[in-house]
């Protein structure tokens, strides 16, 4: 049985969720689900305070297949998608599925994603992420987190309930967030829908 605990998978990493605060929910446009405003968190020890910076739903032939929120530090002050994307702050994407997805495929959907972006390059970190992904076959309700370690850290990629996995390297995280802020996002109203609350 998974452990749905975010506090249980965050230790692994240094940025522990200590609480959620939300003055209301931001719902997703076309599905059920919904993310808090604010997230409080303890980054290297140091509690840190997290916004929802937007929200998406990402969809493939008409069919819901995940819901994504980004948070960055609430003290910082990104203008647009690029410069969120490079921010180098505490920051996280969570993905929340829509519907039951093969590790394999999912590995794959990412991929190519970076690839629409980078088409050459990052082949070692591709290959770590794609091996992890594909290790955890994903249901309705999973939740998959990406978060960004500043000063160079690189990207942590964890399936709540799941042992993370840790990239370091500064270039792949700055690849993972372009997925959907970069020039060619994976869903152009995706990338909107994240920037929407800067």
């Amino acid at each position: 049985m998974k452990i749905r605990s975010r506090a249980a998978v965050a230790a692994f990493f240094g940025l522990t969720l200590l609480s959620t605060t939300a003055f209301a929910d931001v719902r997703v446009d076309g599905s059920d689900r919904s993310f808090p405003e604010t997230r409080q968190a303890s980054v290297a020890g140091k509690a840190t305070a997290l916004k929802l910076t937007g929200v998406g739903l990402r969809e493939k032939a008409f069919i819901n297949v995940y819901v994504i929120g980004s948070y960055v530090e609430t003290a910082a002050s990104p203008k647009g998608p690029g410069d969120l994307a490079a921010s180098d702050v505490p920051k996280q994407m969570i993905l929340t599925m829509e519907r039951d997805v093969d590790g394999k495929k999912m590995a794959d959907a990412l991929s190519e994603a970076i690839r629409a972006n980078y088409p050459t390059g990052l082949d070692a970190e591709l290959g770590q992420l794609e091996t992890y992904l594909r290790s955890h076959p994903l249901t309705t309700g999973d939740e998959v987190d990406f978060t960004w370690l500043p000063g160079g850290g690189g990207v942590i990629c964890a399936v709540l309930g799941q042992s993370p996995t840790t990239i370091k390297s500064a270039a792949f995280a700055k690849a993972v967030w372009d997925i959907w802020l970069g020039d060619h996002p994976v869903q152009k109203d995706i990338k909107k829908g994240l920037v929407s609350r800067l």
